[in-house]
């Protein structure tokens, strides 16, 4: 026999391991990523519940998804939450609607980087977009309707 005959076993075995070891390590970010961004749509649902209402079950809701975060999101995305934690008290006292608007953008930006890894979408677009902490037709104010300035 031939040492090729041999080695080629050998060799298609080690080939097939590291394809199941690629696979199962693209497979593994995949979930993480949809995990990430179920995560990150009830995060932002309670964020905005939280905004509009600011009732006790709304920061109830609000915290819960913090802990759901901390297991699932980047470093990044958790990162910018610790600004966006400072203006999150959303109450009388809180640092105000415009902070906590302006203080969600990282977050979201970061969360689409994790879920899309490529985004071009302008800040100054994402900020109008973005109704959380900031007068809506949901949360009237007698300036009416947000414009962009």
């Amino acid at each position: 026999m031939d040492w090729l005959q041999l080695a080629a076993p050998f060799v298609a075995a080690a080939f097939g391991l590291l394809l199941y070891g690629r696979q199962k390590r693209i497979d593994r970010k995949e979930a993480l990523i949809e995990a990430r961004r179920r995560v990150y749509k009830h995060f932002l649902d309670a964020v905005f519940e939280h905004a509009e209402k600011r009732s006790e079950v709304s920061r109830y809701e609000y915290d819960k998804s913090k802990t759901e975060l901390i297991l699932v999101a980047s470093d990044e995305v958790l990162e910018e939450l610790v600004m966006l934690q400072e203006a999150s008290v959303m109450d009388d006292v809180a640092l105000g609607e415009w902070d906590v608007h302006e203080r969600i953008l990282p977050v979201i930006a970061s969360m689409r980087a994790d879920c899309f890894e490529i985004t071009g979408i302008s800040e100054s677009k994402l900020s109008y977009l973005t109704p959380i902490g900031k007068p809506t037709p949901l949360h009237p104010r007698p300036e009416g309707h947000f414009e962009p300035e």
